[in-house]
């Protein structure tokens, strides 16, 4: 069992190093894509549902994927991303806000608001990526249940998007530059598919 266990870490870590050349070149094309910062939305839909197809054996090459994505996104969720876009940002603000308050109340208010902005990016990409799997509408509400109904999986998908997010802050500002974002998409397509293992890129 414990040999068993091994193997799919090292398996799991050998996939993620096969796929960190794509992570730098999805990591570009979502901050170019992200730069009106109101499109960050369909961006990160677009990292994803790249990711997504890559695991059902799509062939093309990353960066072709990724357009195609990103035209079929903007055309079917524009509207959805652009509220989902301006609610995460709307969060960031608040926070810097509280933090510049300060005292007490500013803190804790900074570390509310925080949290809540936590909880929503996994919410979201958990959503965008049910509408991705069952290709129709899946309501917020749908997405919370669905996401919270087997706790110890919820947990681990937080705990997981927890760590990789203290991770890159102990790395520095370079590294959240240079796979932050990508590498936070794909961790929450990763989890998404569970025990499945995510197909590496054979091509970029």
């Amino acid at each position: 069992m414990n040999k068993i266990h091994s193997e799919k870490i090292n398996q799991h870590f050998l996939t993620v190093i096969e796929w960190i050349p794509s992570l730098l070149i999805l990591q570009f094309l979502w901050l170019l894509t992200s730069l009106p910062l109101l499109t960050i939305g369909s961006a990160s839909r677009t990292v994803m549902s790249t990711i997504y197809h890559y695991h059902k054996n799509e062939e093309k090459k990353i960066h072709t994927l990724f357009w195609q994505e990103l035209r079929h996104n903007f055309l079917t969720y524009r509207k959805q991303d652009l509220i989902v876009s301006f609610y995460l940002l709307l969060l960031l603000i608040d926070s810097r806000i509280f933090l510049y308050w300060g005292g007490a109340w500013g803190l804790i208010l900074m570390y509310a608001s925080l949290s809540v902005l936590f909880l929503s990016i996994v919410m979201v990409s958990y959503r965008m990526l049910l509408q991705l799997e069952r290709a129709n509408e899946v309501p917020l509400f749908t997405a919370f249940i669905l996401f919270f109904y087997q706790w110890k999986n919820a947990l681990l998908h937080l705990g997981g998007t927890l760590l990789l997010l203290l991770f890159l802050f102990f790395l520095g500002p370079i590294y959240v530059v240079l796979v932050g974002g990508s590498s936070l998409l794909y961790l929450q397509t990763f989890l998404f598919f569970g025990r499945k293992e995510i197909k590496s890129p054979s091509k970029v």
